[in-house]
């Protein structure tokens, strides 16, 4: 065990005593908090175009909507100098189960059904209260501001100042909201959060092993008395230690960025750390631990038969794409259940980190995630004590 220290603690102290090398190692993160940050800024503005658009408002009973409604909403022609405009649509009772699916998708904006008669009842003081019920989708910037800065504006100033005694205004999420927020997320952070959690690896990896190679280092280091097999796990050791470093550095980026990707009106106030809570944050920090452990140790063996850092660094950078394309494709796929693809590396990573975050995540689905990939870093740690035991590797020119 005391080998295996001291090789750990030679090549944390090369990293650490290198400021070139540690900016490298923390630089995901900051690329992250900065990429996610700009791409919520951009969102948010085109966001802000589209509210030019017109809204497309389906209503059930569309001849009982008080004819002011339209008024109240076409008063202020524009609002923060944005123009909105309001198409309703009249449908059956027979067609809202096929507009609140267009709903959730985007096809729609909003879904209105009023009572019956509904303006004869405001008048007569009818009991129970005429109402109209409201469907929007949380999650859609122009379903939401469609309804929270137009609609239910006008339906209060309606309320307040025109009728003469009230109704009631249901209103119905086809979403839940905190789903809905994270829904979107995880149409995002995965495939680039699995990228830059490869870049961390492959900032440290291939140094360690190939650039001793290159500089002639690990031959003078195979020669001492230190078992190879030490050297190994001395190393994956230290480089796991490394990525985590930048794993932690990119979950921090992660979090920081939320704010400005999800956007005030998204938000409304709330914090998404909130929306979260401890424990989704904590499951979602264990299996970015535990991917980077396999990440780093599949590159290290990787690396181990390169002959130099260049050699090492054409091996292993195809990997990061490979694991960002996982990523993506796994955010659009969804979420798989059946637990034989929480066995596969990876893949089961980005599949947990979906589910995390779009606030689905089944706990032994994790469970399974984390005890597979630490059998698979296990495995690979012994297979680099083999390739390290290997003359024909290890002194290749």
């Amino acid at each position: 065990m005391k080998n295996i220290f001291t090789i750990m603690h030679r090549e944390l102290m090369r990293f650490f005593k290198s400021p070139t090398m540690m900016f490298a190692l923390l630089s995901p993160g900051i690329v992250l908090f900065i990429v996610y940050s700009l791409m919520g800024g951009m969102m948010h503005e085109d966001n802000d175009k589209a509210k030019m658009r017109e809204y497309t408002v389906y209503v059930v009973n569309l001849d009982s909507m008080p004819a002011e409604i339209p008024t109240i909403i076409a008063a202020p022609v524009t609002e923060g100098g944005l123009e909105h405009k309001f198409a309703f649509k009249a449908i059956t009772a027979g067609d809202l189960d096929a507009k609140k699916e267009l709903l959730k998708t985007g096809g729609v904006d909003l879904v209105l059904v009023f009572d019956v008669d509904f303006m004869e009842a405001i008048e007569s003081g009818a009991i129970p209260l005429p109402e109209v019920q409201i469907f929007y989708n949380p999650s859609d910037s122009n379903s939401y501001y469609a309804f929270n800065s137009v609609l239910w504006p006008a339906l209060y100033m309606f309320q307040e100042t025109l009728a003469p005694t009230p109704f009631a205004s249901p209103i119905i999420q086809v979403l839940d909201e905190d789903k809905a927020i994270a829904g979107f997320i995880a149409m995002i952070i995965p495939m680039m959060l699995l990228m830059f959690l490869a870049l961390g690896c492959v900032t440290v990896t291939p140094e360690s092993i190939a650039g001793e190679k290159e500089r002639g280092t690990m031959a003078t280091l195979l020669v001492t008395p230190t078992k190879r097999g030490h050297i190994a796990i001395g190393k994956i050791a230290s480089l796991s230690i490394l990525a985590i470093i930048s794993a932690v550095g990119a979950f921090v980026g992660v979090l920081a960025s939320l704010p400005k990707l999800l956007g005030e009106s998204l938000l409304d106030g709330r914090s998404p750390f909130a929306m979260y809570g401890f424990t989704n944050i904590a499951l979602l920090l264990c299996v970015m631990v535990v991917t980077v452990l396999f990440i780093v140790s599949i590159m290290a063996a990787a690396s181990t038969f390169a002959k130099n850092i260049k050699e090492a660094t054409a091996i292993v950078t195809p990997l990061m794409f490979v694991f960002g394309v996982i990523g993506m494709l796994t955010a659009m796929v969804g979420i798989p259940t059946a637990f034989w693809h929480y066995l596969i590396p990876v893949y089961n990573a980005a599949s947990c980190i979906v589910a995390i975050i779009s606030l689905e995540a089944v706990l032994l689905n994790i469970i399974i995630t984390i005890v597979s990939n630490l059998v698979f870093v296990v495995v690979l740690v012994w297979l680099l004590t083999r390739l390290f035991n290997n003359e024909k590797i290890m002194f290749a020119k």
